[in-house]
């Protein structure tokens, strides 16, 4: 098997060299920890880093800018050359960008701390418990349109600490592998729904553009090229799951 290093080594020798004559192309995102984080200035993450990747065959260079996801729907369709990555489906702006293709599956659970708590059967029965639920828009997009109230929590809050401290009742997360890691304590009682993130662009963007987008994410970011970024983010299992859940051929 090859070395790590000499795998990350491959994989900048691959950018490096991909990027000397390279489209650019603006890409608008919001934080997405451990997937999508911002240190400073600098957007890292195994999402960025696989994207980075693979955009670099098609001889793209993405540039990257943070916004929260709302902004980002307001702004992409009059954002000239621009796309946003990772973002979810929306209906409503689906008529004025193009969904270019799937970047990676999202299984929304519901998790309890408490011994005496039960399997959840649908959404209508989260009522009357305490809530705590990561805030991103498709958690939020669903609890809001049942009208059940919740407590937001920022993706880069413990939010299994806060849990285990009976903050709530129960938790709604996509973290499904992390907070069953890092708690026997903790106990899965509903999957509350699976979507998926996206990328779409802005309809100006020119069409040779657009077709090496599309065929840079046929598999979104998990590729077989791609999983040594997985690996050294300690999220191999992640990117084993996301394959299983598209029906991709294991590598």
């Amino acid at each position: 098997m090859m070395p790590m290093s000499l795998k990350a080594a491959l994989v900048a020798t691959v950018l490096t060299s991909s990027l000397a004559h390279a489209d650019t192309v603006n890409f608008i995102v919001d934080v997405y920890p451990p997937f999508i984080t911002r240190h400073g200035q600098e957007t890292a993450g195994p999402m960025i880093e696989s994207v980075k990747l693979l955009l670099a065959h098609q001889h793209i260079e993405p540039v990257f800018e943070v916004m929260p996801t709302s902004r980002i729907l307001r702004v992409l369709p009059q954002s000239a050359k621009t796309c946003a990555f990772a973002i979810p489906f929306d209906p409503s702006l689906a008529e004025t960008v193009i969904y270019l293709a799937r970047v990676a599956p999202i299984t929304l659970s519901v998790f309890s701390a408490r011994k005496d708590m039960q399997a959840l059967r649908n959404v209508e029965e989260l009522r009357g418990y305490q809530i705590g639920a990561l805030d991103i828009a498709e958690i939020r997009d669903l609890l809001d349109s049942h009208g059940i109230r919740y407590f937001p929590i920022r993706p880069e809050a413990d939010a299994t600490r806060m849990l285990l401290a009976h903050r709530f009742d129960l938790l709604i997360s996509d973290s499904e592998m992390e907070i069953q890691r890092d708690s026997n304590e903790i106990n899965k009682v509903m999957t509350l729904a699976r979507v998926e993130r996206w990328l779409a662009c802005e309809k100006s963007m020119p069409p040779a553009t657009l077709s090496a987008l599309r065929t840079a994410l046929k598999e979104g970011v998990f590729p077989p090229d791609t999983r040594s970024i997985w690996d050294q983010q300690g999220l191999g299992d992640f990117y084993n799951g996301a394959r299983k859940a598209w029906g991709l051929t294991p590598n």
